[in-house]
């Protein structure tokens, strides 16, 4: 069994309280599901249906007439760049494909008649793990593009984004192991606060990703650097408090 991601389980472990807002617009705690949208770490397909049956159940489970699961899985097919793709079967797509169909499947059902487009926010899980550089691009594209039109917020984890990737991410959090948040605002003042703590970042020199990751990483192979990178931590998670 796969080990459970934080952002699959939320919903199942954490008990909600309080009020949600959005756009100035105050909802009850009990709308968190209509609020966000989510796509887990793991796409669970059923591989012998087409890329279009996949759709249209979503959009049925999510209660949808059969006519209107129909129209909105042509719609969304042609939204992640899937159309040519709708008569596949799931299990001879790519990987590449089968994230940005887990895309599709989260937001699936929103516009159904009474609904409309409600969820103020899109939770992907490492939406980007496992895929190649390109594929990995596209799925960040589709991320930022669904953000921009739906008027939404996009929140993904990611490891070792490409730097031009990077340039699809407005804000950023920064975690180091053992949960320590050293950084988090926007993703172009990252390397200057960096910079004012003495971790320098050459401009085009090196990937902003990498140098993040570098900066919060643990070298367990050696003991030594091992309590070097810990004690950089701590003081980069001092700072940010």
């Amino acid at each position: 069994m796969p080990t459970p991601h934080c952002v699959e389980e939320m919903p199942h472990r954490v008990r909600v309280l309080g009020a949600a807002t959005t756009s100035a617009a105050t909802s009850g705690a009990t709308t968190g599901d209509a609020l966000a949208c989510r796509k887990a770490a793991d796409d669970p397909f059923f591989l012998e249906l087409t890329v279009f049956e996949t759709l249209c159940y979503a959009s049925r489970l999510a209660g949808q007439s059969y006519a209107q699961a129909q129209q909105e899985a042509d719609s969304l097919l042609q939204r992640v760049g899937l159309a040519a793709a709708s008569s596949r079967r799931v299990d001879h797509t790519t990987k590449g494909e089968q994230r940005r169909l887990a895309v599709a499947c989260a937001i699936a059902g929103e516009g159904q008649e009474g609904r409309g487009f409600s969820a103020r926010a899109l939770l992907a899980d490492e939406p980007t793990t496992g895929l190649d550089a390109f594929q990995a691009q596209r799925v960040a594209e589709l991320l930022k593009e669904l953000a921009v039109t739906r008027k939404c917020v996009a929140m993904c984890s990611l490891h070792q984004p490409r730097s031009s990737m990077w340039r699809c991410l407005e804000d950023l959090l920064v975690m180091a192991p053992g949960g320590f948040v050293v950084y988090c605002g926007r993703t172009s003042e990252m390397p200057n606060y960096f910079s004012s703590l003495g971790h320098s970042c050459a401009e085009g020199a090196v990937n902003p990703a990498e140098f993040v990751i570098d900066l919060v990483s643990i070298d367990h192979e050696s003991q030594t650097q091992a309590m070097k990178d810990r004690l950089r931590i701590e003081k980069l998670d001092f700072s940010w408090r």
